[in-house]
């Protein structure tokens, strides 16, 4: 479980570095937006995060650590959803703040999910070897993303890409809630057998 967790995850998170690549050209010439419009929604993201880490610091223990990284990966992916299916300002700033606010919510989860599913002495080499996996595929995508979106167009990328997260994004939710429950059964049998 914990490898699908964690590629899901990682694959989400690689989508949605390969869209920040097209996110000026997308913005500016599809939405039609100035660099100082961008330049605001790249400060309005970042204040996002900044109100969605406040307010992890204040209910983080009140909620699960799966429904952290599955729910928020999946109202993360909303935010891009509405972005990709943006015609003005107001939409994709919107997407933004949701986007912003709720990817501190898969972070979060995601970090403490990985740092409490593998051991303190091997966590070192496990993330050394995962992370270099991970840059490759990050480059190969940008790569390819940036191809594509020349044969293709920039407008059809992102669509096609933010609904590519979507679908990760729910299957990433299915599988935290699924191991959330199997996790709270075995504890509660535990507790049975004592």
């Amino acid at each position: 479980m914990f490898l699908s967790i964690y590629v899901l995850f990682q694959l989400i998170m690689t989508f949605a570095i390969a869209l920040d690549s097209q996110e000026v050209v997308f913005t500016q010439s599809i939405i039609g937006l100035s660099e100082s419009q961008y330049s605001l929604l790249v400060s309005i993201t970042g204040l996002g995060y900044l109100a969605g880490s406040l307010f992890l610091t204040v209910f983080a223990s009140k909620i699960p650590i799966p429904y952290l990284i599955g729910f928020g990966s999946a109202i993360f992916s909303l935010g891009y959803l509405i972005y990709a299916f943006s015609q003005s300002f107001l939409p994709v700033c919107a997407g933004f703040i949701i986007l912003g606010f709720f990817s501190s919510f898969a972070n979060t989860g995601f970090q403490t999910f990985y740092q409490k599913s593998i051991p303190a002495e091997k966590m070192g080499r496990i993330g050394a070897t995962l992370g270099f996996f991970q840059s490759v595929s990050l480059i190969c995508t940008i790569v390819i993303a940036g191809f594509l979106s020349e044969m293709a167009g920039v407008k059809h990328i992102v669509i096609g890409v933010s609904l590519l997260i979507t679908v990760a994004a729910v299957i990433l939710t299915f599988l935290t809630y699924l191991s959330h429950q199997s996790f709270a059964i075995a504890s509660k049998q535990k507790e049975l057998a004592r």
